[in-house]
């Protein structure tokens, strides 16, 4: 991990007046820009795999910007049960309207994300083409009909019947992530290929061989949709959709990861 000059939280409100608590990470007192990140469903800012990314920006002299969503496990407002694509993606937008006048902020603008917040980071840089520089998507859900297509008939009946199912935390031992049917009918709304044309940064998508969530195939979809001509799809040997094997230390996975990214980033700001 990265030795860090400084680190900065604040707390933030949203549209909804619900508090964000957001992490700022420097190692430099000359930065090369600004680098959004923001976890998956059930996550939260300081997981493996977001201080992956986070070290991989660091090493580029990028300040990191960690995002706690709402509705997850970090330290902002609401619970689990709450979240839906759309507060994922509200969440983006409004860290971004109030990190872009900060004295600190700068340009170039990275955007990167994790699942959840890997769709609200694509989302964003589809409404933002003109601020977004570098575009790290790692391991988005797609669309609806991608994701049915990872589950069987008896788990989309389960969530419709019961409105919420219980889904336990590997990242918080002994918490429960509770996945709701809004949440599942939300993706509706968000159909990543329906704004691949809006694409044209350069992009990385970072994605487990062994990940049945977001799976490589599904990630191909997005990659041939969008329109950068810059675009670079990574498959990691036996890890899953956290980045996780089974036979290897979860550090030393995560930091396949940082390596990957790092190296990516420095041949386009070299």
């Amino acid at each position: 991990m990265m030795y860090y000059i400084e680190m900065k939280t604040f707390n933030i409100v949203n549209s909804k007046q619900q508090n964000i608590e957001v992490a700022l990470d420097t190692v430099s007192e000359q930065p090369t820009g600004t680098a959004m990140i923001m976890h998956g469903f059930g996550g939260f800012k300081e997981q493996k795999q977001v201080m992956a990314f986070t070290d991989a920006f660091l090493e580029n002299n990028f300040q990191v910007l960690r995002i706690d969503a709402t509705n997850a496990n970090g330290k902002s407002d609401g619970t689990t049960k709450d979240a839906t694509f759309d507060s994922y993606t509200a969440d983006y937008e409004d860290v971004y309207q109030w990190a872009k006048v900060q004295d600190w902020f700068m340009e170039p603008l990275a955007v990167c994300g994790h699942s959840m917040g890997a769709h609200a980071a694509i989302w964003f840089a589809g409404k933002h083409v003109d601020e977004v520089s570098f575009l790290l998507p790692m391991a988005p859900v797609v669309n609806q009909q991608l994701y049915v297509s990872t589950k069987s008939d008896a788990e989309i009946q389960a969530i419709k019947e019961r409105g919420v199912i219980e889904l336990p935390s590997r990242s918080v031992p002994g918490k429960i992530n509770y996945y709701s049917y809004d949440n599942f009918k939300s993706l509706e709304r968000f159909d990543l290929t329906a704004i691949t044309s809006k694409l044209t940064m350069p992009m990385l998508d970072i994605v487990g061989e062994k990940d049945d969530t977001t799976p490589t195939a599904h990630q191909q979809v997005l990659l041939d949709a969008s329109a950068s001509s810059d675009k670079t799809l990574v498959e990691l040997d036996g890890l899953d959709h956290n980045y996780r094997s089974e036979d290897e230390d979860y550090d030393a996975s995560v930091n396949r990861v940082t390596e990957v990214i790092s190296k990516w980033l420095e041949k386009r700001i070299g």
